[in-house]
């Protein structure tokens, strides 16, 4: 094109990739200019499980002689496949033994300077060990709803196991609820949270695990908070420093 009104095409293909544990198969990415705007794609594909397809338009005229206009309509980005493996947290960070997937699901619409998500964040089969806590966690449960009024937790259910230990044990976290979102943020919130010798720490230095039930309810920042937690473990190792 001119330099005015420049036209772009690009694409990236890439080979023998690696993120975290997890071995990419596929990652092509592309943006291709269509009548009134891009179109772009892109695809991550793994070895062993997970997959990402990004497909959707762009209403977007490149000109720098001019301000671009970011209201036009006509905005969509579509996310499907099963997701992301969980693997590719796994190395330098703790995490290892890793399975399953986390996925984004929906689109965005509207219009560039003011987009309308829709989305869903599902998890599948997924768990991991974290070294730096001794624990397990596995499953991870995961169904959460995104859309500009507000958020729905309809599923976050984390089970932890120790690792190490002579009697081995095991409990959960989950929450459910909703999270009304308005221009300046949070707005009503409606949460309920359970424990149930849910582990935070399985090592020499501090091992605890915590049981109770927790409601958030009422308009943020105003919330009434109601509930009871105790310890069923909790035992936390110094050093002489301190």
């Amino acid at each position: 094109g001119t330099m005015d009104a420049p036209k772009l095409e690009s694409g990236l293909v890439m080979v023998n990739g690696r993120i975290g544990e997890a071995v990419i198969d596929q990652f092509t990415t592309s943006m291709v200019e269509v009548d009134g705007g891009y179109g772009v794609e892109a695809l991550m594909s793994f070895r062993e499980e997970g997959r990402l397809d990004v497909k959707g338009f762009l209403p977007l005229d490149l000109k720098f002689d001019s301000d671009m206009d970011l209201e036009r309509p006509g905005l969509e980005i579509r996310f499907s496949g099963s997701g992301l493996p969980m693997a590719i947290g796994a190395g330098p960070s703790g995490i290892t033994d890793a399975k399953g997937t986390i996925g984004l699901q929906g689109g965005v619409t509207g219009t560039l300077a003011a987009p309308e998500p829709k989305l869903r964040l599902k998890s599948e089969g997924a768990g991991f060990s974290f070294l730096p806590t001794a624990l397990r966690y596995d499953p991870v449960a995961i169904d959460i709803g995104y859309a500009p009024d507000g958020v729905d937790i309809d599923e976050l259910r984390i089970q932890t196991n120790q690792i190490w230990g002579a009697k081995k044990s095991s409990g959960y976290f989950k929450m459910t609820g909703r999270v009304d979102l308005g221009d300046e943020g949070p707005e009503q919130m409606q949460l309920k949270m359970k424990m149930d010798e849910f582990w935070l720490s399985s090592t020499r230095a501090a091992s605890i695990a915590t049981s109770g039930k927790v409601s958030v309810d009422g308009t943020f920042p105003e919330l009434d908070v109601e509930g009871k937690i105790k310890l069923d473990d909790a035992s936390i190792s110094v050093g002489a420093e301190v």
